[in-house]
């Protein structure tokens, strides 16, 4: 605890030069692009699960299509992504407008606010992909006894 403390007193005093500051501007400029790509995606998860959503309801109506309930799933499960991801592109959106007040007001509190962001972004991407990796690592033990008791 106590080097931690040392090592937190010494780096109260880093500054930032031109070169650093010009990466973290263009740093910014990617982080804000692909925020923008992630809420355009997540406004494209959610246009796919109202149309399948519609389309399941209408199929279901008049009896036209067998299975319309693999829609009314589908889009359930798109929504539930869209929801997933509206978070790490909410933070990556938020590291990119702090950054660029940071950089240009030269303030520290706005670059501490970026940086918390970007960490919160890296934390939910890290802690989502290992419960998706988990997710598969379940799915194949249980199509490998699925499997095998087909066998048997």
């Amino acid at each position: 605890m106590e080097n931690r403390q040392n090592l937190q007193s010494e780096n109260e005093n880093l500054t930032l030069n031109a070169e650093s500051l010009n990466y973290l501007s263009e740093t910014r400029k990617w982080t804000m692009f692909f925020a923008i790509l992630g809420f355009v995606g997540i406004g494209f998860m959610v246009l796919g699960a109202f149309f399948m959503g519609i389309v399941s309801s209408i199929g279901g109506a008049f009896g036209g299509m067998q299975e319309t309930w693999v829609l009314g799933v589908i889009s359930i499960v798109y929504l539930a992504m869209a929801g997933l991801y509206v978070f790490p592109v909410l933070y990556l959106m938020r590291f990119s407008t702090k950054i660029k007040s940071a950089v240009e007001t030269a303030d520290q509190n706005n670059l501490a606010i970026a940086f918390q962001n970007l960490k919160s972004h890296f934390k939910y991407m890290g802690i989502l992909t290992i419960s998706i990796i988990g997710l598969y690592i379940l799915a194949i033990f249980v199509f490998l006894i699925v499997g095998a008791t087909a066998f048997f």
